[in-house]
C-alpha cells in the first residue's frame, strides 16, 4: 500500500539533512519546490534570506527525506 505522505514530491513538506564534519547530523524542515533529475529545489522553513523569506537551495535528492508523520494526539 502506498502512502502519499511518505514520498518526496513538489509542494510536499520534506526534511533536508545537513552533514558537517565533527558535528551532529541535523534535519531541517523545508518544502520541495521542484525535482530535476537527481537534484531537488527546496525552500527552507527555518533558514531565511536577507528579506526574511525561506532560503531556496538546490540539494542532492539523497539529502532529502519525506517529513515524518505527526504523532497521534493522545490525551491521558
Amino acid at each position: 500500500m502506498s502512502d502519499d505522505n511518505h514520498v518526496v514530491e513538489p509542494e510536499k513538506h520534506v526534511e533536508v539533512i545537513t552533514v558537517k564534519p565533527r558535528r551532529v547530523t541535523s534535519y531541517y524542515p523545508a518544502t520541495c519546490l521542484e525535482i530535476r533529475g537527481e537534484k531537488c529545489h527546496v525552500m527552507h522553513e527555518s533558514k531565511k534570506d536577507y528579506n526574511g523569506f525561506g532560503l531556496i537551495e538546490v540539494v542532492p535528492l539523497d539529502m532529502v527525506r519525506p517529513e515524518p508523520p505527526q504523532p497521534p494526539n493522545r490525551q491521558y
